[in-house]
């Protein structure tokens, strides 16, 4: 069977928008690496910014090491293996002046964010680095729907990463950004998306996902968007869909990077790895 590398920048990014994926691909057999690229351990002092997440994730201390329990217990649930980097969240980073990145009372979104070329060539390297390990059949990451600066660094860095060693890249649209924009962060050069499409799957992997998605205790009560919880913003999501794979049980928006002169044949439209 096949091995399947996912790149998810935060600790629960992978499950909340590929989640049913992974678990149609672990049930068929596959093995699945899950590796969350923003999982390193920041110290004091934090950011403001950083301050006020913890106060309403209810963590102390080291803010991220129960954030990578919940993940191992999801990805467990999934059928898949955790694999967690060492970079630090947008929020715990500083810019080259020393100043916080995320400044207090502004989102961590691309369009406010300085360039990091150093983080982005890091990156680069650890997941060529895991491509060329696992010489996987297919890599997936986040297409950065939301503009959030760590989907794009992660996305950026897994595109470079599958163009020099040739490995095959799916994106998946991230959520629940989706649920109220569709802005993308801008794609890096000579790279192009095939038309999108539903990974449809069955309403066991759907279940599956969503008992993962549970085990992200401390992120639940953030993940709210007026007024509605997660798992009725996912429902939310599906029904909106539904319509366009009427036979599926369930389903998750993804697109094949391409590079943009070799669109032709549409590659997404396959089906499976």
């Amino acid at each position: 069977m096949a091995v399947v590398l996912i790149i998810s920048p935060h600790l629960d990014d992978a499950c909340l928008s590929f989640g049913a994926q992974i678990a149609s691909y672990t049930s068929a057999g596959h093995h699945v690496l899950v590796h969350t690229v923003f999982a390193g351990s920041p110290v004091p002092p934090f950011s403001p910014s950083a301050d006020r997440y913890h106060r309403a994730w209810g963590l102390t201390g080291d803010p991220v090491a129960p954030r990578r329990e919940e993940d191992l217990r999801a990805m467990q649930l999934l059928g898949a293996t955790s694999s967690h980097g060492d970079f630090l969240d947008a929020i715990y980073r500083r810019d080259e002046q020393g100043d916080w990145l995320v400044q207090p009372g502004s989102r961590p979104h691309t369009r406010f964010m300085p360039e990091e070329p150093h983080l982005s060539k890091a990156i680069t390297a650890r997941i060529a680095g895991l491509v060329e390990q696992h010489a996987p059949a297919l890599v997936a990451t986040a297409a950065a729907v939301g503009t959030h600066v760590d989907h794009q660094r992660a996305r950026d860095a897994t595109i470079a990463a599958c163009r020099a060693t040739g490995a095959k890249l799916r994106l998946w649209e991230d959520l629940p950004y989706a649920l109220w924009t569709n802005e993308m962060s801008p794609l890096p050069d000579g790279t192009a998306l095939a038309k999108r499409r539903i990974a449809a799957c069955g309403k066991e992997a759907r279940e599956h996902k969503y008992l993962a998605a549970a085990a992200y205790v401390s992120q639940l009560p953030g993940l709210v968007y007026e007024g509605v919880g997660l798992f009725d913003l996912l429902d939310r999501r599906w029904s909106d869909l539904a319509d366009e794979e009427a036979e599926a049980l369930y389903g998750e928006v993804v697109w094949t990077a391409t590079d943009a002169e070799a669109r032709e044949g549409d590659p997404c439209d396959e089906p499976g790895l």
